[in-house]
């Protein structure tokens, strides 16, 4: 269960970082379409990265 949650975490983070960089895009009048993309990258890979380590996590047995 604790894997679904961090998954909604994660996709939750990754549309707040596109909505972000869309805010930024147009304040920007449409000059920064590279910023934008870069900025949804780099939130779809600390998802990514986050979940792996949360999912290595769960499978170490605590002592």
């Amino acid at each position: 269960m604790l894997t679904f949650w961090l998954m909604l975490l994660g996709i939750s983070i990754c549309l707040t970082t596109f909505f972000v960089g869309l805010t930024a895009y147009y304040y920007f009048q449409k000059q920064t379409t590279k910023l934008l993309v870069v900025i949804s990258l780099i939130g779809i890979i600390c998802t990514v990265v986050t979940y792996y380590y949360f999912h290595q996590a769960l499978l170490t047995p605590a002592l």
